[in-house]
C-alpha cells in the first residue's frame, strides 16, 4: 500500500490556495454579499407630497414579534421633494408593517399616492387607491384620513405619534434563477478585474496607502461640505479651540468670558486637562488669511492629523500595518472629518503605536542606542504629555502600553539592563515636565480647588434636568439607570447597549440620527466578529508565547474598556457611542504588526478590502448623502 507523500500534499494545498484561493473567497464573500444586499431584502418606494419637514419611518415584525427600533427604517422627507424610499429586511420574514408616516411632536398633513414594497422573486405590493390604502389599520394621533382619487392618502397628525398597522402575507418567492445567476456573474467579473488590477500593490501591505489616501479624499469633502455643528457636541468643540486663537493660557472656571462654551451638562471642555484644543486654536489662527469658516479651520487639524498619517503608510511598512483597522470601520474616518477632541486621542495613539512597533522608530533607535538622547526627549517628550492630557477612555490605551512595555522586557525585545530604565525613564520624564508645566499654569489661573469650581459652576449653567441638585425623578431619564432600578436584563435588551454601540462603531453619523439599513450594520458586526476571530484563532494555534501573552494583554484592555463603557452608561449616563470605543483600533494595530506573519495572506487581505468597501458605501452614500439631505442642523 502506497504512503501518502505529507510533504507533497502540503505543497499541493499551498499552492492551490495562493493560485485559487482568492477567486475562491472573493466568490464566495459576493454570493453573500449579493444575497444580503440585493435578494434577501425588500425595498419600499413612497410617492408623496409633505407641508411640513419630517421624517417617515416604517417598522417591522416576524409572527409573534413585536415593533422593535432596531427593525425600522426611516427618510426625512420635505416640503419640495415628493419620491423617497429605503430597505427593509427580508418581505418573507415579515408578517407585520408599522407605518409612521409622520415625526413623533410633528403636526401636519403628509399626502401619500402610492407605496411599492418589491423584492426579488416575490410579487410587489402596492398601494395605489382608496381600496389598498384602507388595508392600513388606523393607531393613534391621527385626527383626520381622507382619500381623493388623483390626489392621494391624506393623513393629518396631532402632533403625537401618529402610526398605521399593516398585516402582511408576502407569499412565496418564485426567484428567476438564471437572470439572478447571470447578473451575480457579471458583478463577480468586474470584481474580479478590479481584484486582478489590485494585484500589483499587495507586496508589503503597499495597497493600504492607496486606500487610505481614499479616506483622507472622503474626509476632506466631509469636513469642507458639511454644515456648521451638524456632527455630535461639534459647537462646544469649537467653542473651546476659538478661545485658545488669543489666548495661551487655560480660563478661570468661572470667567464670563467663556460662558458661552457650557454644554447643557454644565461641562466647559476648557475646563478639561486635554491640550487639543490648544493645538487646534494655534493652529487656526495661521490660517486667518485663508478666509475661511472658523469652524472649517478647526476641522482642517483634525484633516491635517489623518494626512500625517496617510503619509506615514507611503513611508513605512509598520504604518501601514497600522493602518489596518482604520480601514475597517467609518467611524474612524468621520472623527477626523469634523472638529472634535476624540480624533486628537486617535491620532496620539497611532503615533505612539508605530514609535512601540517600528524597529527604526525614533525611540527604538534610542533604546539601542543609535540615536542622540536630547532628541527623543525633544520629540518623545510632547508625545508623552500629549497621551497623558488626552481623553479618559484612552486611559486604557496607556495601560495597555505599560503591559506591552513589560512583555518586551519579559520576551528580550528590550534588554533588561540600567541604561536601557534611564533612557525610557529620561524619556516619560521629559512628558511629565511638560505635564507639569499644564498643571502648574493651571493651578496659577484656578488654584488648588479647581474641582469644586467646576462642580459649582455646572450647578449654575447645566439645564435643569443635569444639574446635580436636581432630584433624580427630575432628571433627564438617560441619567442614574441603575439608581432608577433598571437591572442589568433590562439595560440590555430594553436599551440595547451593546446594539447601539456596535451600530455607532460601524457608523452613524449627525447627533445619532443619520444611520444606515439594518443589513449593513448585521453584515460589518458579522465580518468584525469573524476578523477577530480569525484573528484570535490564529495567533492562539500557530503563534508562540509572545504572541499569544500579547493577545491575552489586548483582549483584557479592550473587554475592560467595554466593561467599563457599559458600566458607565448603566450607572452613570446613557452614552451608547462607538467613537468612545476606538481605542481598540491602534491596540488592534499593535497586535497585528507583530503577528501579521501568521495570517493567511489572502483571508487577510478579503476582510481588510470587503470591510473597508462596505465602510466605504455607507460613509459615502449614508454619512455623507444623509448628512447634506436629512441631517439636523
Amino acid at each position: 500500500m502506497n504512503k501518502i507523500d505529507l510533504p507533497a500534499c502540503k505543497q499541493f494545498v499551498s499552492d492551490f490556495s495562493m493560485k485559487w484561493g482568492g477567486l475562491i473567497i472573493l466568490t464566495i464573500t459576493a454570493a453573500l454579499v449579493y444575497n444580503h444586499f440585493f435578494l434577501a431584502r425588500a425595498y419600499v418606494e413612497f410617492d408623496l407630497d409633505a407641508d411640513l419637514k419630517t421624517t417617515i419611518e416604517m417598522l417591522w415584525a416576524g409572527e409573534g414579534e413585536t415593533f422593535s427600533r432596531s427593525r425600522m427604517a426611516r427618510s426625512t422627507i420635505r416640503p419640495d421633494q415628493s419620491r423617497y424610499g429605503f430597505f427593509l429586511d427580508d418581505l418573507r420574514e415579515i408578517r407585520h408593517i408599522r407605518l409612521d408616516p409622520v415625526s413623533n411632536h410633528h403636526k401636519g398633513t403628509v399626502t401619500i399616492r402610492k407605496i411599492t414594497i418589491s423584492q426579488p422573486g416575490m410579487a410587489d405590493i402596492v398601494f395605489a387607491n382608496q381600496a389598498d390604502f384602507s388595508r392600513y389599520t388606523i393607531g393613534r394621533d391621527i385626527s383626520k384620513v381622507t382619500y381623493k382619487e388623483g390626489k392621494g392618502w391624506s393623513v393629518v397628525s396631532t402632533g403625537g405619534n401618529p402610526h398605521f398597522n399593516l398585516a402582511v402575507d408576502p407569499g412565496k418567492r418564485s426567484l428567476d434563477v438564471p437572470v439572478e445567476s447571470v447578473r451575480f456573474l457579471i458583478l463577480l467579473g468586474l470584481l474580479w478585474l478590479a481584484f486582478r488590477a489590485f494585484t500589483p500593490f499587495v507586496r508589503d501591505f503597499n495597497y493600504v496607502s492607496l486606500l487610505a489616501f481614499g479616506v483622507l479624499l472622503m474626509i476632506m469633502m466631509m469636513a469642507m461640505t458639511s454644515w456648521n455643528n451638524h456632527h455630535p457636541d461639534e459647537r462646544v468643540h469649537t467653542d473651546a479651540a476659538a478661545y485658545y486663537e488669543s489666548h495661551w493660557l487655560m480660563p478661570a472656571v468661572e470667567s464670563p468670558e467663556i460662558a458661552h462654551t457650557f454644554s447643557a451638562y454644565g461641562y466647559s471642555r476648557l475646563t478639561s486637562r486635554e491640550v487639543s484644543y490648544f493645538l487646534t486654536g494655534r493652529f487656526a489662527s495661521l490660517l486667518d488669511h485663508f478666509h475661511l469658516e472658523p469652524f472649517q479651520r478647526y476641522r482642517l487639524f483634525n484633516v491635517l492629523l489623518f494626512s500625517t498619517l496617510t503619509l506615514l503608510t507611503f513611508q513605512s511598512l509598520t504604518a501601514r500595518i497600522l493602518f489596518i483597522p482604520l480601514l475597517m470601520t467609518p467611524q474612524a474616518w468621520y472623527l477626523f472629518s469634523y472638529y472634535n477632541s476624540d480624533a486628537f486621542a486617535l491620532f496620539t495613539a497611532m503615533l505612539t503605536a508605530f514609535q512601540l512597533s517600528h524597529g527604526e522608530s525614533l525611540f527604538n533607535r534610542t533604546i539601542a542606542g543609535k540615536a542622540k538622547m536630547w532628541q527623543a526627549i525633544l520629540l518623545l517628550g510632547p508625545l508623552v504629555a500629549a497621551l497623558l492630557l488626552t481623553k479618559k477612555n484612552f486611559y486604557f490605551y496607556l495601560i495597555f502600553i505599560f503591559l506591552y512595555l513589560l512583555l518586551s522586557f519579559a520576551f528580550k525585545r528590550y534588554r533588561a539592563s540600567k541604561p536601557v530604565f534611564k533612557k525610557m525613564l529620561f524619556i516619560a520624564c521629559g512628558g511629565f515636565a511638560l505635564v507639569g508645566v499644564h498643571y502648574a499654569a493651571d493651578v496659577s489661573v484656578n488654584g488648588f480647588d479647581k474641582a469644586e469650581k467646576v462642580q459649582q459652576v455646572r450647578e449654575q449653567q447645566a439645564q435643569t434636568m443635569f444639574k446635580p441638585s436636581t432630584p433624580l425623578e427630575q432628571q433627564h431619564p438617560n441619567l442614574y439607570l441603575k439608581m432608577r432600578g433598571v437591572t442589568l436584563e433590562q439595560f440590555w435588551d430594553k436599551h440595547r447597549w451593546g446594539g447601539k454601540i456596535v451600530r455607532s462603531f460601524y457608523g452613524v453619523y449627525s447627533y445619532m440620527t443619520v444611520s444606515g439599513s439594518t443589513a449593513y450594520y448585521d453584515l460589518m458586526r458579522n465580518a468584525g466578529f469573524l476578523f477577530l476571530a480569525f484573528i484570535i484563532v490564529t495567533i492562539i494555534f500557530r503563534g508562540g508565547w509572545w504572541e499569544n501573552s500579547l493577545l491575552f494583554t489586548a483582549l483584557l484592555c479592550c473587554l475592560a474598556l467595554t466593561g467599563t463603557a457599559f458600566y458607565t452608561s448603566w450607572s452613570v449616563d446613557f452614552q451608547a457611542q462607538g467613537r468612545y470605543m476606538m481605542v481598540i483600533l491602534p491596540i488592534l494595530g499593535i497586535l497585528i504588526v507583530h503577528t501579521e506573519r501568521l495570517f493567511h495572506p489572502v483571508i487577510l487581505r478579503s476582510f481588510i478590502v470587503f470591510m473597508f468597501v462596505m465602510s466605504t458605501y455607507n460613509f459615502l452614500f449614508v454619512g455623507l448623502l444623509g448628512i447634506a439631505k436629512y441631517g439636523w442642523g
